[in-house]
């Protein structure tokens, strides 16, 4: 297994692409502006003024790398409402095809996921399936703890298995239900 990650991808590689993709002229030229943006909060920002210009697939495919691409704060409510959008093929085209068939695979039944908060955080819409990962975003956020919750397949919006995360997102975490926290060791090493 392949556990180096080198970061999401706008270019031409076309490994792992979903069936919705459809060459589209003008969607590449509004996303060559906004992945100038990449990797800082004017990402989405840029992504949000000029998104009536895509394609539905180009839509999906930017928003879900944009999200994947920059980790910091940025305006969580404007992601809330793009992740919202009634745009046809959202999960074919926001997942690859490999983290579709992994989050279809997931079970209907309820799902444990984790969450290491930001100091004063009080929203999110990310979660992990992956206790380590929630107990490494603990050590670099400097928190004592990880969230546990449960929730189900239905409430979940995708599934991405890039940077290594298996990142779920849940846009009402009124669908979310908190069973436990976890202390966690900081100082320790991540």
């Amino acid at each position: 297994m392949n556990t180096t990650y080198s970061g999401p991808s706008l270019g031409n590689d076309l490994v792992d692409i979903s069936p919705d993709f459809e060459p589209h002229g003008p969607s590449a030229s509004v996303i060559q502006r906004i992945v100038t943006h990449a990797k800082t909060p004017e990402a989405i920002t840029a992504f949000s003024r000029e998104c009536h210009k895509l394609s539905d697939y180009c839509y999906w495919f930017t928003l879900g790398t944009l999200w994947v691409d920059y980790t910091e704060w940025s305006d969580l409510q404007r992601w809330k409402w793009l992740f919202s959008s009634r745009r046809p093929n959202r999960q074919t085209s926001l997942m690859k095809p490999s983290e579709f068939r992994q989050f279809v695979a997931l079970p209907d039944g309820p799902v444990h996921l984790f969450r290491a908060h930001r100091p004063g955080e009080d929203d999110w819409i990310s979660y992990t399936l992956d206790l380590d990962v929630a107990r490494r975003f603990a050590a670099w956020r400097s928190v004592a703890q990880v969230h546990v919750y449960k929730a189900f397949r239905r409430d979940m919006l995708c599934l991405f298995t890039r940077r290594l995360e298996s990142e779920v997102l849940i846009l009402d975490r009124r669908t979310v239900t908190l069973e436990n926290v976890l202390p966690v060791e900081i100082g320790g090493g991540a």
